[in-house]
């Protein structure tokens, strides 16, 4: 049937078929790693994760180290986010732009200058509906990873188990987790 198709032809249109399906292939490979809803997290970015929102970020003044809502003492409560409905993308926008007319600030160092944030500016906010800005600015990059710490460790959890607080303090009998159930007698 394709005797009239010299040898060089059909090697060339293998070639180009065989590329065409590597690079099909590469993008759709691309495609489910960079969607956040597909992507796992890796255990290095979780861990990243944890520490952005100890330190730099200081998440758990106001949302608790277990991320309870159980704030500091001198921070306002935050949200408990172990029954947060925020998919990731909601996360990332309340992350970065705060949560105007509340106690949630912003980690976008470039919040409110354009319309990134709710599609506002700060001109468009009053005074005290302004998210102040957090601790220190987060890099995206960083916010994802807060994310990942998020819903790995946190979202969907639960009460808050003795083990739960040991991982979290990394040593077994850390100061006030023994106060805390065990997973045991919580899934019991």
């Amino acid at each position: 049937m394709w005797d009239w198709v010299g040898h060089d032809v059909v090697k060339s249109l293998g070639k180009v078929v065989s590329c065409a399906v590597a690079i099909g292939f590469g993008l759709t490979l691309l495609a489910v790693t960079f969607d956040g809803s597909t992507a796992q997290a890796g255990e290095r970015e979780i861990k990243r994760g944890k520490v952005i929102w100890n330190n730099k970020s200081n998440c758990k003044n106001c949302h608790g180290w277990a991320g309870d809502g159980r704030a500091h003492p001198r921070s306002p409560p935050g949200p408990s986010l172990r029954i947060s409905e925020l998919d990731r993308e909601s996360m990332r926008e309340v992350i970065a732009c705060g949560m105007p007319g509340t106690a949630m600030p912003h980690h976008d160092r470039h919040a409110y200058t354009d319309d990134r944030c709710y599609g506002l500016t700060k001109d468009d906010l009053e005074k005290e509906m302004m998210p102040k800005m957090g601790n220190k600015p987060i890099r995206p990059t960083e916010i994802e990873m807060v994310i990942d710490y998020i819903e790995a460790r946190i979202k969907g959890r639960g009460k808050v188990t003795l083990e739960e607080c040991e991982e979290y303090f990394n040593r077994v009998g850390a100061k006030g987790c023994a106060k805390l159930p065990k997973l045991a007698d919580v899934t019991n």
